[in-house]
């Protein structure tokens, strides 16, 4: 959760919030991961250097799922959105000594 909220701050995004949502398990694709959920909001440039960040990051991060909503254009033009991103942090489940 503390790389998440890192990769949030340095990205120039606001977290909302950002939670486990369930049991470590390994997904379809074979790979075991923690999933998580984050919620945030800022510009597109926010949320492009987020996506960035967990790609280029030095931990592995996978995203199953981004939404994007945006809201109304403020006074200075801008245009905020609200993103969440489903994602799962990659694990290695302990393996019994032989």
């Amino acid at each position: 959760q503390s790389l998440l909220q890192n990769y949030v701050r340095a990205s120039g995004a606001t977290l909302d919030r950002v939670d486990v949502v369930g049991e470590a398990k390994v997904g379809d694709d074979g790979v075991a991961g923690i999933p998580v959920q984050l919620t945030a909001h800022g510009d597109i440039h926010g949320l492009v250097s987020l996506l960035r960040q967990i790609e280029e990051g030095g931990e592995l991060l996978l995203v199953d799922e981004l939404a994007i909503s945006k809201g109304a254009i403020r006074e200075d033009a801008v245009e905020p959105l609200s993103f969440t991103l489903r994602l799962r942090a990659v694990w290695a489940p302990p393996t019994e000594a032989s």
